[in-house]
Order: C-alpha cells, then structure tokens, then sequence
C-alpha cells in the first residue's frame, strides 16, 4: 500500500509542472485479484487523454489522473466500469496540485455504499 501511495505522489509531482491534470479517486465493488485490477487498468487507459491509472486490489480504491481537455465526469468512468461488470461508490473529482489525494475509506461512504 505504501508503494501504491508512493507511486501515485511521484507521479503527481512529476507531471504537475508539466501540465495541469485532474484526477478521480473511487472505491470498485467486486474486486477478488490482481488480474482484475489490471484488466481495469488497461480498459481505462485506453480512453484519451488519460495519463496514469491505478488499482489497489487491497482496498479496491481507484486513482486516474487525466489532462483537462478529457473532460471526464463520473458518468463516462460509470460506462466504463459498468463495461466490465463493475460498479462503484465514494466518487471524488480533483486538480492535482490543488485538491488532496486520499486513501478512501469504506468508512468514508458508507451511507453510499448502503444504498447500492
């Protein structure tokens, strides 16, 4: 978990000066291996304008950086789980650089979680 958080602020470090993305931040239901995290992984990176993506198959948490002219809302990252029999909960929408990059909690959003 550590690496993973590593990872993620190497990477925001590195590409924030080079260029203002977004990122989104949620919690995949369903997850059982790595192989899945990966398969969603590649899924979403195919998409453009999508710079880096990563899944934590620990805690299910998802972390995409992408560049402002993607535009991407939680409707097309919805289509594209929703694609690969995935849903998810505790969407969160940021600026790297401006908004923090949490680890998510189940606990974060458990009155979204109780609803799905």
């Amino acid at each position: 978990m550590k690496s993973f958080i590593l990872t993620v602020i190497l990477f925001a470090v590195m590409h924030c000066a080079e260029a203002q993305l977004s990122f989104v931040q949620f919690i995949i239901v369903g997850l059982e291996n790595e192989q899945q995290c990966r398969d969603i992984e590649a899924a979403i990176q195919s998409q453009s304008s999508i710079e880096s993506v990563r899944v934590d198959s620990y805690s299910g948490n998802l972390l995409a950086f992408f560049t402002a002219d993607g535009g991407y809302t939680e409707s097309h990252f919805r289509q594209w789980l929703q694609a690969l029999g995935y849903d998810f909960y505790c969407f969160k929408k940021g600026v790297s650089g401006q908004n923090p990059i949490v680890r998510l909690q189940r606990s974060d959003c458990m009155d979204e979680l109780e609803r799905k």
